[in-house]
Formats: structure tokens, sequence, C-alpha cells
């Protein structure tokens, strides 16, 4: 494989490109296999790749392709390799005996034409050819081919190696029809053009505004998916701006909407500003961006401030199906980001109150402290003084890890020297010996019973 769009491909792509274009030689698939899609723009980009798509230009030739070559490769098993969807004419196959392609899920389907209904974003599918393939896809730099006998690269649009060079989201079809049919692509243009940092096409623009009602047809699982590779991407704030301008954002994430729509705007404003200095990782970009969302309807005096924004978080994140470890861990960030608030005033914690902020974040004292180093930044915090409660941090982690507390005596140990019965009277002796513990984390059990001796005096 010499082709110069290959000149960076990995060993694998050059590899399985060279075989399939092997194996097809003087067979009726020649001339008729294509990568396509996010493949082709990658390469063009010189991109890394995540996946491999294949269509092909025969009547089930997705599924023909994939039994072909899963059995010319003796890697053909009934009914699990190649994994068919006979309803969309798609497969997947594996080269379990190749030495470089063995791990590698090719996926296959026949170029088609759709048939979309109203009420939904699943079409039925027919074989269509290539032009008709292009025109069904979402986005003009989405509908580039590469015959892989031939070695030609195929722009049925007209638009996409344009669009490419000069950096431009747009439809490669009427873009009302390609909103009516399926809205999620409407999230799939904001999430590219944020990713590139590319313009949206003028008409493109005007589709997505005319169709923004409809997103409520796709499922909220698809929905989380597009805005969780936003937000992980590179500045989430235009992709969050560009939801809400194009009447998005108040369909999918109710509570940011609300934020983005008070006036005066300075919450959102500076909630932006923390979403992008933020880790490109999905639990601190969520955290950040409901770190202040309680501050919309919530007196931001308030002591338990923090608490109502991350109670709002874990709601509105079960709300986008998110997993509960990603809910869990963004209430638990939000809820102590706010920990050490004073050091901009200049004002240090304990070494006691620190112990106590590493236990209560477990194992999201990472998360937590990103945001809090965003959050403190942007409200005039100077950075020598939040570099000094780190490095605080690390040393107490380093020397005696607050997350895995573990005190000298258990509530057993209480009962039993104190003959007292199995209460909540013991919950309140042991929460005021861990208190004891963050003070002197070399605390012994000699120790310990003699506080709640003298705790016992004042239940």
């Amino acid at each position: 494989m010499e082709n110069i769009l290959f000149a960076n491909a990995s060993k694998e792509l050059v590899a399985l490109t060279d075989l399939i274009k092997e194996s097809i030689h003087g067979t009726e698939f020649e001339g008729h296999v294509f990568y396509v899609g996010g493949c082709v723009r990658d390469l063009i980009l010189n991109h890394p790749l995540n996946d491999v798509d294949i269509c092909v230009d025969i009547p089930n030739g997705g599924i023909k392709f994939a039994t072909f070559m899963a059995t010319k490769h003796n890697c053909y098993v009934e009914g699990s390799n190649p994994v068919t969807f006979k309803a969309y004419g798609t497969a997947k196959f594996q080269l379990f005996n190749h030495p470089l392609l063995g791990d590698m899920e090719i996926e296959c389907v026949q170029t088609r034409k759709e048939q979309y209904h109203k009420d939904s974003r699943n079409p039925s599918t027919v074989f269509g050819t290539i032009d008709e393939d292009a025109q069904r896809r979402d986005l003009s730099i989405n509908s580039l081919y590469y015959n892989i006998s031939s070695e030609r690269l195929i722009d049925p649009s007209g638009l996409g190696l344009d669009d490419l060079k000069n950096g431009v989201i747009r439809t490669p079809n009427d873009a009302d029809v390609v909103f009516q049919d399926d809205p999620l692509r409407i999230l799939r243009v904001i999430k590219f053009s944020t990713r590139y940092g590319w313009d949206i096409e003028k008409n493109t623009w005007f589709g997505m505004l005319n169709n923004a009602f409809r997103i409520t047809i796709v499922s909220q699982e698809r929905i989380t998916t597009e805005i969780s590779k936003m937000l992980v991407g590179y500045k989430p704030s235009t992709a969050i701006m560009k939801l809400y301008f194009c009447g998005i954002l108040d369909k999918v994430m109710t509570d940011v909407y609300e934020m983005a729509k008070a006036k005066p705007n300075d919450l959102f404003l500076h909630t932006m500003k923390v979403l992008d200095m933020v880790q490109p990782k999905l639990e601190h970009r969520l955290a950040a961006l409901f770190h202040d969302i309680g501050k919309v309807v919530y007196d931001t005096q308030n002591p338990k401030l923090d608490e109502f924004s991350a109670e709002i978080a874990e709601i509105d994140l079960k709300r986008m199906k998110l997993p509960n470890y990603v809910t869990d861990s963004v209430r638990n960030i939000v809820k102590n980001h706010r920990y050490f608030s004073a050091i901009q005033y200049g004002k240090m914690p304990s070494d006691k109150q620190i112990r106590k902020f590493i236990h209560d974040c477990k194992d999201d004292l990472v998360p937590t402290l990103d945001l809090m180093q965003s959050n403190l930044l942007n409200e005039g915090a100077e950075p020598k003084i939040i570099l000094a409660l780190f490095n605080k941090v690390e040393e107490l982690v380093q020397k005696d890890d607050a997350r895995k507390i573990k005190l000298p005596i258990t509530g057993k140990d209480l009962i039993e020297k104190f003959n007292l019965k199995t209460s909540p009277k013991i919950g309140v002796l042991l929460d005021h010996l861990r208190d004891a513990y963050f003070e002197n984390p070399n605390i012994t059990k000699e120790e310990c019973f003699a506080i709640a001796e003298e705790k016992l005096k004042n239940i």
C-alpha cells in the first residue's frame, strides 16, 4: 500500500487494505468495496482511526462480503462470525487467524437509501447506489468513499473534499430534510464543529434551528452519548453555547439552560470558563458544568448551596441515563469542591480540615481538586496559595491517606468496653472518634476509649 492517503496510517489499516484488495481480486467484489465515512475523513485529516467502516455497492453486499472474508480466511463461525443484522443489511466480522488483525472488528454494510417516518429516527432501508448512500449521510465530510481496488477517492456530493479543506461543517443534502429525518444529526453537527473549530454552513444552521424541536424523538441514551463526546472535546463551552442558540439546550439539559438564560449572565460565563479549564474527562467536565447550578434558584450565601447543586446534578444526570458511577462521582465532586474557599482570602486550612476533606472526597480526590483549582482561579485566588494547599494535600495523602481511614477500635469494641446496647449512640461515638483521627491519625486504642468515655457523659 503506497497510496499517499495511507502515508501515516497504522500498520493494521495498511495490512487490512492490502488483504482486502488481494482477497477480492477477480471476484464479484472487486471494485465494489469502499472505506467510507469517518474512516476516510480521518485518513485525509491524518487523525487516528477509532474504527473502520466498509460499504459494498452490491445488494446485500455488507453481509455477503463479511461472509466471504470470514470464509476465505478460515474464520467463519456460523451465527457469530460474521454477526449479521439482516434488517439493516449490516455485518461485523473478525479475522481471528491473522497475526496483526485478529482483534479488529470490521463493520460492513451495503450502500443504501433510507425511508424515514415522522415519529422515528429509525429508517427502513433498501439497497441504493453510491450517490444515494452519500445523500443520506449526516455531513459532507462523512460522505467520502475510498475504492479499495482502484485506490480512488470518491466525493459524490462534490462538497466533502472542499469542506475538509476549508473547515466547513454542512449536510450533503437539503439540511431541512437531513435534520427532519434524524434530529440526532443536529448534535453531531455541533460535536464536529466544536471538535475541529470549524464554521457551520448557513443553510445547515437554519436547518438545525427549524428542526431542533424534533430532538424529542431521539432516545436519551443517544443524546447523552453525543453530549458526552462534546464535553470531553476541545473547548466544550462552545458546544454548550451552540446547543443554547440552536434551541436544543432547553430540551436536553434544562437546568443548564435556565442558568444560560438568566440575567445577568455572570454565573453562566463563569461556569463556561471553569468548564474549559478542567481536565477533558467526563466526570471533571460534568462537575464543572453543574458546580454552581444551585445558584440559579438558591441564596448564594447559604451554607448548603453546594449540597443543593450536587442534588440537582444527581437528578439531571440520572435523567440523562448516565452510569451510576459517573453520577455518584459528579455529585461528590460538586459537594466538596468549595471545601477551602476561604483560602482566596489567605486563610490556609489546618491539617485536620485537610484530612477530613481527603476522607470526604475518597476516590474523587483528583477531580475535586481539579474543579477546586479552576473555580478558585476564576474567582481571583492567588495561584501560589492554591499551590501551597495542593502541596499540603499531597503531603498528607503520602503520609496518612485519610481516604483509607481505619480506627483502632470498632463499634463492637465500644459495646463491650462500656456495656452498651446496639443503638444510634454507637454511630455518634464512631463519628466523634473519626473526628479525633483527623486531628491525630496515630491515635491509639486507649486514647479512643478515653475520648469515647468523655463523649458518653454528654450523650
